[in-house]
């Protein structure tokens, strides 16, 4: 029997509920999908791995992904897998769909054996897990991305905690302790020297940031004004930022609303009445993404979305500790107006049942 070359991706949460996606998450979405699957498939064919995997025109042709019409479904596409114009294709597309299916559901139950099985190549696995990586949500978007076989059965579901996970996977413990994230204006790029420069706005400074070649790709997909750059950084007898080596990272500032639905720690799990949608903003020094919202209290800042959305829920949590657990007779009476405005805005449900 022929196998079915097709599975579905859904966008779930947030714009996606109505029907509706942004243009940049479904292109963020479909050109990772894309480079991923096309990854796989140049491992298939037994063709080794480089720093900078360039791959022929013919492999990208074959292990292409098609489109079909959008279907309900929160906002569901599907896709058909790899181009059979040619019958002996076929069978190298097929094992293809096979591994890339076994490692989305590796990544979206967070098992690191797994994946280390799927793709035994380390340098191939690194590759793939970062376009893996860039399918899933910015931290606080709202949104989830699932995956359904041809059958319509949800085989994996992408939260933002998966950027996360594979960032833990693909670079060292020591490398992400000693790592910072600086926002700044892209500059120039030298890619003959591994180099890109930024201007640093506290001190309107050009920084010079060096890059391995394995990061390159990264610099052709973000190429906006305003990026953030996480690496090394090496400061002056000042104490302030002169460059940052060891570069694991580049991405565009996102600024993306913050959508919260519901936040969950320490045994307490609250859901919002109505969901709380958050606008990010640079402080001064544009350093730190800020969000606030003063009818309940927020104020939280920090250098990524990642640490932005850990410091907000913990925040959340905070206040719904000393404002709503605590007892009434205790609270001041600008400390009650707190205490009914985070009971308007939030319910608490059992830990265990959500």
């Amino acid at each position: 029997m022929e196998k079915e070359l097709k599975f579905e991706l859904h966008l779930e949460g947030g714009r996606a509920d109505g029907h509706s996606v942004p243009v940049g998450v479904l292109v963020q979405v479909l050109t990772n999908t894309q480079r991923a699957f096309e990854l796989i498939g140049f491992g298939i064919e037994g063709r080794e791995i480089k720093e900078r995997a360039r791959l022929p025109a013919e492999t990208m042709r074959k292990f292409e992904l098609a489109c079909e019409i959008p279907v309900d479904g929160s906002y569901a596409v599907p896709m058909t897998a790899g181009n059979t114009s040619a019958d002996f294709w076929a069978e190298q597309i097929g094992e293809a769909l096979d591994k890339f299916t076994e490692l989305l559901v590796a990544v979206s139950s967070r098992s690191t054996l797994e994946i280390s099985k799927i793709l035994p190549d380390s340098r191939l696995r690194k590759k793939v897990l970062e376009y893996i990586r860039e399918m899933a949500p910015s931290p606080g978007t709202g949104w989830k991305l699932a995956l359904y076989n041809s059958k319509k059965q949800k085989f994996a579901t992408f939260d933002d905690g998966v950027p996360i996970f594979i960032n833990e996977l693909t670079i060292s413990q020591q490398r992400r302790e000693e790592s910072q994230t600086i926002t700044g204006e892209l500059k120039s790029i030298d890619f003959s020297k591994r180099k890109l420069e930024i201007i640093y706005p506290p001190k309107n400074r050009v920084l010079d940031c060096y890059y391995e070649e394995n990061i390159e790709d990264l610099l052709y997909e973000n190429r906006r004004e305003m990026i953030q750059v996480t690496g090394k950084v090496i400061v002056d007898d000042a104490g302030l930022p002169r460059e940052i080596v060891n570069v694991t990272n580049i991405q565009d500032l996102d600024m993306t609303d913050f959508e919260i639905k519901h936040v969950k720690s320490d045994g307490i799990f609250l859901c919002a009445n109505n969901n709380i949608v958050m606008t990010p903003f640079l402080d001064e020094s544009k350093q730190l993404i800020s969000l606030d919202n003063d009818h309940i209290g927020i104020c939280v800042y920090a250098e990524t979305r990642e640490k932005l959305l850990e410091d907000l829920n913990a925040q959340i949590i905070m206040l719904w500790r000393e404002y709503v657990l605590a007892p009434a007779t205790d609270l001041s009476a600008d400390a009650i107006n707190l205490r009914h405005a985070l009971l308007e805005t939030f319910s608490e449900e059992d830990p265990d049942a959500a």
